[in-house]
């Protein structure tokens, strides 16, 4: 847990900097499970912000730091979080489960 906080936070300070981010917010679902919602402005700039600095340390931790699951997709509006999580739901349902818990 502290490992993972750590990496949170130096995700969010480096997500806070990026170029490109329209919103983000962040919550705990419960004790061991945090939803992080990003908004931007092109994919390029998430892409960016993923494939660099803290959070691409984070990436490369994360197998000690528990399971992490993503959904994205291009919209003119900032999504809900109901929205989102149902997004992921849908995904986790179609895919191979297997897959994404072995991941």
């Amino acid at each position: 847990m502290p490992l993972f906080q750590w990496h949170a936070f130096r995700s969010g300070s480096q997500a806070y900097r990026a170029k490109g981010l329209v919103h983000m917010k962040t919550r705990a679902a419960d004790m061991w499970n945090y939803q992080t919602l990003t908004v931007w402005m092109q994919k390029e700039d998430m892409l960016k912000f993923r494939n660099n600095g803290a959070h691409l340390q984070a990436m490369k931790l994360s197998n000690r730091m528990g399971k992490g699951y993503t959904v994205g997709w291009e919209s003119r509006q900032i999504p809900n979080r109901e929205d989102g999580e149902k997004r992921l739901e849908d995904k986790l349902q179609k895919d191979d489960l297997a897959v994404w818990l072995s991941a």
